[in-house]
């Protein structure tokens, strides 16, 4: 009597053998749900798209051999517009089957946010609750230790696209992950010490002859010599070249938008310098002779060259600085460089041709490039 009436509320049990069986059942199958529900899973799966590319086959195969032989990430490092993300989605798309899981991430911002972000990266059970992490970074570490799991039983393929800052929290531990990581980036090789480099420059005639024929087909000698012009003019850029074949309205002859300086958080003083470069010969100019008329610190000119927007080469007589076309037809779009702001390197200019008249030809053809390239920005000016 005691028991009824402590358990009044509880219904009475099951009787029917039958009943209690398929009672069991039906539990056990609740319990299977609930925990595979706990399990870690990557709830979004990136689709690769089906897309014309063509050449660049070193990359992927290079891409391929790197990850076959250690597991280190590697980095795909090049100008804006030159072709990296293309070939990490070809390198996605030819080898998704070696793959139980591939993830692209674009790095807009801080790695340790892209990671820890519910929308960018859904990752089951996990959902970001205030009340219960303290922070991002215990979220962040949280589901980087689910992402581990996964990836420590299944094969995963992680690209991150267009990463190109490379101070910040997380970075280590993402580098780390074991999986296949192929990055993409517009900063030197040398700022990607634990990663392995693949340089995406300019295509060769060969491979360019495979692009054309993707867009366009068979072409004549004459319309190829046409599109070699167009190369040349734009530096071998991959983006401007694959406009001008596709002939997109606008691409003839004109360089189109890239966004190649939007991606760096430039300071006032390496703006100061790019502007300073954009106004140099086509041709590039000795490094010595810049670093003698240029406003601007010699270390500004080692960050630029780090971000892949100044070029150094070796040529006879030394060490020269090079602005790849396309970068300087942007920097004179977003900086429009003026007189005015270019005050400090014409001043500079004037003052070390100021007793050129006196000495050998060879210093007078040092500095006629420098002087016709500033008139022809500015004009002539006057004490010229």
């Amino acid at each position: 009597l005691k028991q009824q009436i402590r358990y009044s509320d509880t219904p009475p049990g099951l009787s029917d053998p039958e009943e209690i069986r398929m009672a069991r059942e039906r539990l056990e199958l609740l319990k299977e749900e609930y925990r595979l529900s706990q399990l870690p899973a990557f709830k979004n799966e990136y689709t690769v798209p089906d897309e014309p590319f063509a050449a660049r086959e070193r990359e992927l195969e290079e891409i391929s051999a790197l990850f076959a032989s250690r597991q280190e990430p590697v980095v795909l490092c090049g100008i804006g517009g030159i072709g990296k993300t293309s070939i990490a989605r070809a390198y996605a798309r030819k080898y998704q089957a070696a793959y139980r899981h591939v993830l692209f991430l674009t790095c807009t911002g801080s790695i340790l946010r892209l990671i820890a972000s519910d929308e960018e990266l859904p990752v089951s059970p996990l959902s970001y609750q205030r009340d219960r992490y303290r922070n991002r970074h215990a979220y962040f570490a949280e589901k980087l230790k689910r992402m581990e799991e996964i990836m420590r039983k299944e094969k995963t393929l992680l690209i991150l696209d267009d990463w190109n800052v490379r101070k910040g929290p997380g970075q280590a531990e993402v580098l780390s992950l074991p999986c296949d990581i192929l990055i993409t980036s517009r900063l030197d090789p040398v700022l990607w010490p634990e990663c392995r480099p693949v340089t995406v420059g300019e295509m060769s005639d060969a491979e360019w002859r495979e692009v054309a024929r993707l867009y366009r087909g068979e072409l004549s000698e004459e319309e190829m010599a046409r599109i070699s012009d167009y190369r040349r003019a734009v530096g071998g850029h991959t983006l401007c070249t694959v406009l001008y074949l596709r002939k997109v309205e606008g691409s003839d002859g004109v360089s189109p938008k890239t966004d190649i300086l939007s991606r760096f958080p430039l300071k006032k003083a390496e703006i100061q310098m790019l502007m300073e470069l954009s106004v140099m010969p086509a041709s590039g100019i000795s490094k010595e002779q810049f670093l003698q008329i240029s406003t601007q610190p010699e270390s500004i000119l080692t960050q630029l060259e780090q971000y892949l927007l100044v070029k150094q080469e070796e040529r006879t007589g030394g060490a020269y600085l090079y602005v790849h076309p396309v970068i300087s037809e942007e920097i004179i779009a977003c900086f429009r460089p003026t007189a005015e702001k270019c005050r400090g390197i014409i001043r500079g200019t004037a003052e070390a041709v100021k007793t050129v008249w006196i000495q050998p030809e060879s210093e007078n053809n040092r500095w006629e490039g420098v002087v016709f390239s500033l008139m022809d920005h500015f004009g002539s000016m006057p004490g010229w």
